[in-house]
């Protein structure tokens, strides 16, 4: 029980060491990829929530669960197409950097 706690512990820890290892900008770029999917899933139609709760536990990333929930509650609210609010978080994310 000890081990599989320090195996958690440790799989946690590092998640956590990728974000903060990221570069602004490549957060930025996860993120845009997060609202990207989450702009299909709005397509396909899938839930807002549901999304936001699978997109939590693919993000490999170790973002903040609120990072990854605003992505995808912008991308539903913004209705664009994919790629376009792949583009579009990217880029507005980054006008965020620079403030």
């Amino acid at each position: 029980m000890r081990y599989a706690a320090l195996v958690l512990l440790t799989v946690l820890f590092s998640q956590q060491a990728v974000a903060a290892d990221m570069t602004p900008e490549e957060r930025c770029s996860v993120l845009g990829d997060i609202a990207k999917q989450a702009s299909q899933m709005r397509l396909d139609g899938k839930d807002m929530n549901k999304a936001i709760e699978t997109l939590q536990k693919a993000d490999n990333t170790g973002l903040s669960a609120d990072r990854v929930s605003g992505a995808v509650r912008i991308s539903y609210m913004t209705k664009m197409k994919p790629d376009s609010m792949r583009d579009y978080y990217i880029s507005e994310c980054k006008k965020d950097i620079l403030r």
